[in-house]
């Protein structure tokens, strides 16, 4: 294991593997000379190595781990060899890489491989590749052209934009390689998952007739879309400028930039897709009348204007990310049939007051409600149970709780950060996670069970906690 003030470092051509995080955090690494008989690089092994440059691959390599480079930001090349076979989720993702051609011995790969690496350009596909997800472009602002090898069976490039080979599936578009107006060519049948992911230039895009299926996250965070052109198509239509299927039981995508500020999503509705809203910059209401169960993910995810959510009483779920950073937010109440708020739900909506919670409610996950900072006062229903890694954490003005006397989980740092009074764990709760009730500088009383044990650790930077008492049987 080389000091952390190495710079340049030349392995034992003996070595034949380097393990999971071998050299994660290295930050001074500027060089790094592999061994000639190196077949596999692990998980996270160059983690974090900001200072590293370019890499060569010895011919013999073969595997290359989850997040193997992840975050070497001034890595701008990569010299790949023709052995490797496997690289894994994310292993070049936040890199400084400006092309990448895929080896023809490639046999599989992961997802966002090259994730937020802003001055990627182009990427080389072999023939050997029969399969592309526009994923794994996530981010890549500087890309235009991804360009397939001759012989390719299965995939082919047009003016930089990825489709299937015969033309039916338009796979993924480069952020550089689509204008303000785009039209998809007639013949195209299916839009892919994450086909138009990132494009910031696009405001319009006209869907022909032949269109008949568009994958999730087709348009995820295409900020400047205002509209959706179709042109006689008979499978999907347009209602206040929201794209829906024809049935108008599917809500597939709100533009970010559509001219209205009040929605009613109708009753036929039964599904709406996942990130429908998000990144939306006008919509102030959005009223749902169908008999939808569950809130999509990412629902409206850092809509910046969004300030009142109509939900239907038979909502069950609010799924994760739903509300993520709707800073304007000031009324969402929970519906009575609710039963688990999902992680990150409600994550830095900075302007929602104290929420309501019903009867029924079960579990809140990690973060829900995290740095909700115009919460004062929560009272949870005695059907709550779990309550899930700082899920409200960073409340900076909540200063009273009343538990559930069914409680039976707080979560690490479920309450850090926050400006608690006193406390009272009922007898139900059996797990108080580290840190749970951390950095709360007002706290002066906890009272707890006498069965439960607590670390020093749960009260950590509580300043002015004068007693915990630990009740008797």
């Amino acid at each position: 294991m080389p000091e952390n003030s190495d710079t340049h470092i030349t392995l034992d051509d003996h070595i034949t593997s380097i393990e999971e995080g071998a050299f994660a955090g290295f930050e001074s690494l500027c060089e790094i000379l592999l061994p000639k008989q190196l077949q596999t690089i692990g998980r996270g092994a160059f983690y974090g190595c900001k200072s590293l440059n370019n890499i060569v691959l010895p011919s013999g390599v073969v595997f290359i781990g989850d997040d193997a480079f992840f975050g070497c930001i001034n890595m701008s090349q990569i010299t790949l060899c023709d052995t490797l076979q496997y690289i894994g989720n994310y292993a070049f993702a936040h890199t400084a890489i400006t092309s990448f051609t895929f080896p023809e011995s490639i046999e599989d790969f992961g997802d966002y491989l090259f994730a937020y690496c802003t001055q990627l350009e182009t990427v080389t596909i072999p023939k050997s590749i029969e399969y592309v997800s526009g994923s794994m472009f996530r981010g890549c602002s500087a890309l235009r052209n991804v360009i397939v090898t001759q012989g390719n069976q299965r995939l082919k490039s047009v003016d930089g934009i990825l489709y299937s080979s015969d033309g039916l599936t338009l796979i993924y578009a480069p952020q550089k390689a689509v204008n303000q107006c785009f039209e998809i060519p007639y013949g195209v049948v299916q839009i892919d998952d994450f086909a138009f992911a990132d494009c910031e230039n696009l405001e319009s895009l006209t869907i022909p007739s032949t269109i008949s299926d568009i994958g999730t996250y087709a348009f995820r965070n295409c900020p400047n879309l205002r509209e959706f052109a179709l042109s006689d198509n008979d499978f999907f239509t347009t209602i206040d400028g929201i794209l829906y299927s024809s049935s108008l039981s599917r809500l597939i995508a709100c533009p970010p930039r559509i001219s209205a500020t009040s929605i009613t999503i109708p009753q036929t509705a039964t599904t709406i897709d996942d990130g429908a809203f998000a990144y939306n910059s006008s919509i102030e209401q959005i009223i749902i009348k169908s008999t939808i169960v569950t809130i999509s993910k990412r629902f409206a995810y850092k809509a910046k204007s969004l300030r009142e959510v109509i939900l239907p009483a038979c909502v069950e779920v609010i799924g994760s990310h739903a509300f993520t950073n709707c800073n304007s937010l000031i009324k969402c109440d929970l519906p009575q049939n609710l039963t688990i708020i999902k992680h990150h739900a409600f994550v830095g909506c900075h302007s929602l007051p104290s929420p309501y919670f019903p009867d029924g409610l079960t579990t809140i996950e990690a973060n829900a409600y995290a740095d909700c900072s115009s919460i004062e006062t929560i009272e949870f229903p005695d059907t709550l149970e779990f309550i899930g890694d700082e899920a409200f954490s960073g409340c900076e003005k909540l200063q009273t709780i009343n538990f559930s006397e069914n409680l039976k989980v707080i979560g690490h740092g479920a309450f850090s950060m926050c400006d608690l009074r006193e406390i009272y764990i009922p007898d139900s709760v059996q797990q108080i996670g580290q840190y749970a009730f951390a950095e709360c500088p007002n706290l002066t009383f906890v009272s707890i069970p006498a069965h439960l044990s607590v670390s020093p650790e749960v009260f950590y930077g509580c300043d002015n906690l004068q007693s915990i008492s630990q009740r008797s049987e």
